[in-house]
């Protein structure tokens, strides 16, 4: 793994998988610091997503995405994507909008959520229902999804009928 990452360091950016976390293998963020990366954070208050990390070494940018893949591609979305649009002189603003809540959404405090659901919109007005599954491993959810609905993380209550910021999936 040591020589992957050095490898990998060799170019502007790097983007890992996995081994991220506090596991007995979760391995990374110690070898990026033997390779003389500097961490400059690990960890975010979101979910799925919590084990994630960014680091340096002299101009290469290092990405440690957690390992279940639903948290992985949520967090290339909202770290990595902005990440490469602004190193190309770009910028990427993910599309939001507001829709009703169909569905009581409950949720244990404490981190920004990011619920994967469907939209549809009816007579000009958007309207949003959480999925089922939405455990960082399952990949139907997310295959289902149309957006994530933006929890922030001191709620942990949202009623049918709420309006709620909805964030756009692109579907390429």
């Amino acid at each position: 793994m040591k020589e992957l990452l050095a490898e990998g360091m060799k170019y502007p950016f790097l983007v890992t998988s996995g081994g991220v976390s506090v596991g007995k293998y979760d391995l990374v963020r110690e070898i990026l610091g033997e390779l003389g990366a500097q961490i400059k954070f690990w960890k975010v208050a979101i979910k799925p997503g919590m084990p994630t990390l960014f680091a340096r070494r002299a101009e290469t940018l290092v990405f440690g995405l957690p390992g279940y893949p639903v948290a992985s591609v949520l967090c290339f979305e909202h770290f990595i994507r902005p990440a490469l649009a602004k190193a190309l002189g770009g910028e990427y603003l993910p599309l939001r909008l507001q829709a009703v809540l169909e569905r009581d959404l409950k949720l244990k405090p404490g981190r920004r959520r990011f619920v994967r659901a469907s939209l549809r919109c009816d007579e000009g007005k958007y309207y949003t229902a959480p999925l089922k599954g939405q455990g960082s491993g399952i990949l139907s959810a997310l295959a289902q999804a149309d957006c994530l609905i933006v929890v922030p993380g001191e709620r942990t209550f949202l009623p049918a009928g709420e309006k709620v910021t909805v964030q756009l999936l692109e579907k390429d």
